[in-house]
């Protein structure tokens, strides 16, 4: 495992922290954008209404993208693809609502609240701005604990989502919450682990304390949507699969997190995943399952909405295809009729003028 810390962005744009147990990333490396497009998009799945999120956009270093090749072919390929290493990748933050029409709701993903600073953390805004409560929402599927991920379901103590369970792999709260994780790391790794620790259980302990924070195993189907393994950025990092009337969509949280390199390179991984050569597998693995399948997907880091296909251009070679969907305007509520106006009354018949009398014969 490496050590890893998301440093803070900018003295005025971020004030916090995120650490995980991956390597450390510079002042420089990652950068906030200010600039940021709707924060909401609806489009639909079937049935299901699903609600694309923004949480906010940053700039990944391209110096963070070098893990499983070799500096020459990390070159190689920055220079085919015309990479400015002097500028940063554009990476979102996303999460993805989805509606059922019945009254189900779930989220998938939280986005960062505080935890990245004031440039992050407009989830639950934006969930209110596409006209729904947050106590509305009854589940928040986690594809995976860190921060940018799992701190949106608490502010200040307080549940977010005050009627949700949260859901999360077993295996995935298992490594970051259990006691014995820290000790399976070398010491100059500890404290970064921990303070991503700290952020994590402040995120979920309001659902703990009301008993609806659960976990899941491989080949669960919860609320409708089936759990996908996806594990290499994170031990435990799962995705999650919507069907519906035929259609289908997948939600595949950080498999990736940039389009124009690791759709060209499946085999690049970024510093911060846990176990890169893992995440690698499982990026090849997924690309290749859904650009065979043709299937509508979401990425928690590509540009924002995230939603797009997958297709496979040669072995091993891929090509990211952002779908053109025109948004799914909010059915509006239908007008009243218009009350009738009331007829005016009749008005009564003037009485007939009696006849003149026949003037009597002379």
């Amino acid at each position: 495992m490496k050590n890893f810390s998301f440093a803070v962005l900018a003295a005025t744009l971020l004030t916090s922290q995120f650490v995980s147990a991956e390597p450390t990333v510079s002042q420089t490396e990652i950068r906030s954008n200010v600039t940021q497009p709707m924060g909401f998009y609806p489009f639909q799945v079937g049935a299901y209404k699903v609600i694309a999120l923004k949480d906010g956009t940053l700039e990944l270093s391209p110096d963070l993208f070098k893990q499983n090749l070799t500096p020459e072919e990390v070159s190689a390929l920055f220079q085919k693809l015309a990479v400015d290493q002097s500028k940063g990748i554009q990476t979102s933050v996303n999460a993805y609502l989805l509606d059922d029409g019945q009254g189900g709701i779930s989220l998938v993903d939280s986005g960062a609240a505080s935890c990245f600073g004031p440039n992050l953390g407009s989830i639950a805004q934006n969930i209110e701005a596409a006209g729904y409560k947050l106590n509305r929402v009854r589940s928040v599927f986690l594809t995976h604990l860190h921060p940018d991920h799992v701190c949106g379901i608490a502010k200040q103590g307080k549940a977010v989502f005050p009627n949700a369970t949260i859901y999360v792999n077993e295996q995935e709260s298992q490594y970051w919450l259990s006691e014995s994780t820290v000790n399976t790391l070398a010491a100059e790794k500890r404290d970064g682990y921990l303070a991503t620790v700290a952020k994590i259980k402040a995120a979920i302990a309001p659902y703990q304390t009301m008993r609806s924070f659960k976990t899941f195993s491989v080949g669960s189907v919860i609320n409708g949507l089936e759990v996908l393994p996806s594990v290499g950025h994170t031990p435990g990092h799962y995705s999650f699969i919507l069907k519906s009337q035929a259609k289908s969509f997948a939600i595949l949280g950080d498999v990736v997190h940039s389009y124009h390199l690791q759709f060209e390179q499946p085999k690049l991984s970024v510093d911060f995943d846990v176990d890169p050569v893992k995440a690698s597998e499982t990026r090849l693995a997924v690309f290749k399952r859904f650009a065979q399948e043709q299937t509508v997907v979401a990425f928690a880091h590509l540009p924002f909405p995230g939603i797009g296909k997958i297709s496979e251009i040669n072995d091993g070679q891929f090509r990211w295809n952002p779908l053109n969907l025109a948004p799914t305007a909010p059915t509006a509520p239908t007008a009243p009729t218009a009350p009738t106006a009331p007829t005016a009354p009749t008005a009564p018949t003037a009485p007939t003028a009696p006849t003149a009398p026949t003037a009597p014969t002379a």
